[in-house]
């Protein structure tokens, strides 16, 4: 509805209204249908009463006739190019309604055949720019390694630590939960100066691009392809924050209709109970703690029994560190490691290990030949011995 209205030059106000909750909604951790079920909708930032009669609507109906009649004066395909890199309302109601794209491999084509470039007011510059936002795109459609997405998170909220106005700051989402595999690179920052934390943000060395940046929040993409969003929070709802964007979506459901026995509702804000002020949480425990829950770690929230277990008091103990003692597939440098057998033992020894394996292999009898392996071999059992 954002788009359209754009497209038809319609008051700034109303098109910003729409922009607004439709970010919270792509924000949300829980269903919006739940919103609508408990009565909330208007709990969601941004969705006002007239927006909240329209998802009314749409969810008892499946359908918004407002809606419907405003996309009829739009070009079909419009929507299915909307949102692609390079691609606002107008270019995309453009492309589809004199070229016919309505779709993303279409609109690869054309730009190749250089039918975009021949249009008024598009250039060679904005094909270009069309091919390597859709080349990008099309890097960022996959899922990285949780090491990968750690590793990323890691340097950047270092980051964004040595900002002294810099309260907290944490990685969010399947990150923080140890996901094996994470979609989203999500940092969160507690701070009073939430604009000068975004503009220091987007200045990380590793940034090529700067998606988008507001008084709160920003979205970048990295030399690397990876996107990372920042999202910013007052030190008294930081802890609301965190839970809210750490997720998972089931767990959140659960604490979600958790809340609606006693009348609450959640966001990303705190806890509020209807006719009273918002209840905000500086941490994740305390928040928690109104429910009558033990803290339940990230690495817990996928709404496998935590919240049952976390009302006994029977939640489990998490593996750390301390508790793993020893290892037993471990490479030396004499073939493929990188350091001693020395340096791995008194390393071994320095993490109270209680038993330390090395497993290195044989060297390769076709590039060495068997008599030089056999020195080899003998060479490193003396070595050992």
């Amino acid at each position: 509805m954002a788009a359209a209205l754009t497209v038809l030059n319609e008051n700034a106000f109303r098109i910003r209204a729409y922009q607004t909750a439709a970010s919270s909604i792509e924000n949300l951790s829980t269903s919006l249908h739940d919103y609508w079920q408990s009565g909330t909708l208007e709990d969601v930032p941004g969705i006002g009463k007239s927006i909240a009669e329209y998802l009314d609507e749409l969810f008892k109906t499946g359908r918004v006739r407002h809606f419907e009649s405003t996309f009829k004066k739009m070009p079909e395909g419009m929507f299915k190019i909307l949102g692609l890199p390079e691609i606002g309302p107008k270019t995309a109601y453009r492309l589809s309604g004199e070229l016919g794209i309505s779709s993303p491999a279409e609109l690869t084509r054309a730009a190749k055949s250089h039918r975009i470039s021949s249009l008024p007011g598009f250039g060679a510059e904005s094909e270009k720019d069309i091919l390597a936002g859709l080349k990008k795109k099309s890097q960022k459609e996959t899922r990285y390694l949780l090491s990968t997405a750690l590793e990323i998170s890691e340097a950047y909220i270092s980051y964004l630590k040595t900002n002294s106005k810099v309260i907290t700051a944490d990685a969010l989402g399947s990150t923080r939960r140890r996901a094996a595999t994470v979609g989203d690179i999500d940092i969160a920052v507690s701070t009073d100066n939430p604009a000068d934390i975004v503009r220091f943000f987007v200045k990380y060395r590793d940034v090529a691009e700067v998606v988008s940046q507001g008084g709160q929040k920003a979205t970048v993409l990295l030399k690397t392809g990876e996107q990372v969003d920042l999202m910013t929070q007052s030190p008294q709802s930081y802890g609301s924050l965190l839970q809210h964007f750490t997720g998972s979506k089931a767990h959140n459901i659960a604490l979600r209709e958790l809340a609606k026995k006693e009348g609450l509702s959640l966001s990303e804000y705190g806890v509020k109970e209807e006719g009273k002020a918002l209840a905000e949480f500086a941490s994740e425990k305390k928040f928690y703690k109104s429910f009558g829950l033990d803290y339940i770690v990230p690495e817990l929230r996928e709404n496998r029994g935590e919240l049952e277990a976390a009302q006994k008091h029977m939640l489990p103990v998490l593996v750390d560190l301390k508790d793993i003692k020893g290892d037993l597939h471990n490479h030396t440098n004499f073939i493929e490691g990188e350091n001693t057998l020395e340096e791995m033992i008194a390393k071994a020894r320095s993490l109270g290990y209680s038993y330390y394996a090395y497993c290195d292999h044989a060297p390769s009898i076709e590039n060495r030949g068997v008599g030089e392996i056999k020195k080899i071999v003998e060479t490193r059992r003396r070595f050992v011995d």
